[in-house]
């Protein structure tokens, strides 16, 4: 009996996985709201970026209102961003100065420009590896999971996330 009890636990703990997923581009909350659809993959043009207290001897970098585009696009080479949140945040320059610890607040929006909630992750800027998300508001309450990340350009910089890994409560 109670291997039986194990198994129906586990194959409702799969269904729950494998319903949270909506197509291969975007994700949405468990249950399959469509009110809390969101991307898979999204571009962050750095916009707003500003070295304090200069670019030459910057101890962080801080952000705010960068425009979140659906899809892993170049926005500095002519492709469209098709504007599904903002994001600000802080990057503080470690010692060596080749990294630094970022903490990124997403706002997100529905395909109708409406407040979906607040992503929030926190990871190790300019190395390989993963973001920790550390929750939100809305649709991320309680949100967990890493999000990929990759730095393109020099002068234009702007980063392609993905979300693939964020799991929703």
């Amino acid at each position: 009996m109670m291997i039986l009890s194990k198994l129906l636990v586990l194959s409702s703990l799969s269904l729950a996985a494998v319903s949270a997923r909506k197509s291969p581009k975007q994700k949405s909350s468990k249950g399959g709201s469509s009110d809390c659809d969101f991307p898979m993959y999204i571009t962050e043009p750095s916009e707003t970026d500003t070295a304090v207290p200069n670019e030459d001897e910057a101890a962080l970098y801080v952000w705010e209102a960068n425009r979140l585009c659906a899809g892993h696009i170049d926005p500095f080479d002519g492709d469209e961003c098709t504007e599904v949140g903002s994001a600000s945040g802080v990057c503080t320059v470690l010692v060596t100065g080749d990294t630094c610890d970022s903490v990124d607040t997403w706002n997100m929006f529905n395909e109708d420009g409406e407040s979906i909630g607040t992503l929030t992750s926190r990871g190790i800027a300019y190395i390989p590896g993963d973001a920790i998300v550390l929750g939100g508001t809305g649709c991320f309450e309680n949100a967990g999971g890493t999000i990929g990340s990759v730095v393109s350009g020099d002068d234009d910089e702007w980063w392609q996330y993905d979300l693939s890994n964020v799991q929703l409560a």
